[in-house]
């Protein structure tokens, strides 16, 4: 299922993080996350050997049963795509990761909507729900295909006043294209509101 063994444990590329840095970036210790669009779960299964349980949405891809394939492993799977709202109350995690699938822009079938910038808004308001205050928000890899795509992001990260722990950007390589491609990862703590 594409496990590879070195993914947040090893530096692969300049854009990525640690799993071992983030957690050490909590203002406190983090028990319970969330990896949106997680696929075979490899980010729970990475979690759970640091003491972390992570709850994995995973897509109905093509009728091929991937929650059960992630239950199977020992984690939990939540069959679900982005274009729905978290099952969660307000406030449960300590940590949401969104994978590189996840902000999808292209508009894949399998990912509802979530090419348009209002269902990139609904994405990240029900994130910012579930998210407990002084909880990290990792965006993981995700690959803006244009700077007007990242410009968005940036500003809806702008909007919900999250503190920037970690922020990288980096070029796509051999993408045959005029345009650049950039992958942004970030590491964000929720702040407190009034």
């Amino acid at each position: 299922m594409g496990v590879d063994g070195r993914r947040w444990v090893r530096p692969r590329h300049d854009y990525e993080f640690l799993l071992d840095d983030v957690l050490r970036l909590g203002a406190t210790r983090i028990r319970i996350g969330l990896d949106v669009a997680g696929g075979a779960a490899n980010f729970a299964a990475r979690m759970r050997d640091r003491g972390v349980t992570v709850v994995t949405t995973v897509l109905d891809n093509a009728g091929k049963p991937m929650n059960e394939f992630v239950a199977a492993r020992g984690l939990f799977p939540l069959l679900l795509s982005p274009a729905h709202r978290f099952p969660f109350y307000d406030g449960v995690f300590d940590l949401v990761h969104v994978g590189t699938n996840a902000l999808d822009e292209g508009g894949a079938p399998s990912m509802g909507n979530s090419g348009t910038e209002e269902a990139l808004e609904f994405f990240m308001f029900d994130v910012d729900r579930v998210l407990r205050v002084g909880g990290l928000l990792w965006i993981d890899s995700y690959l803006c295909q244009s700077e007007e795509r990242r410009q968005l992001v940036v500003n809806l990260i702008k909007r919900f006043g999250y503190k920037k722990l970690k922020w990288m950007v980096g070029e796509k390589a051999g993408t045959g294209s005029a345009k650049t491609a950039l992958y942004l990862s970030a590491l964000l703590q929720k702040p407190a509101r009034d």
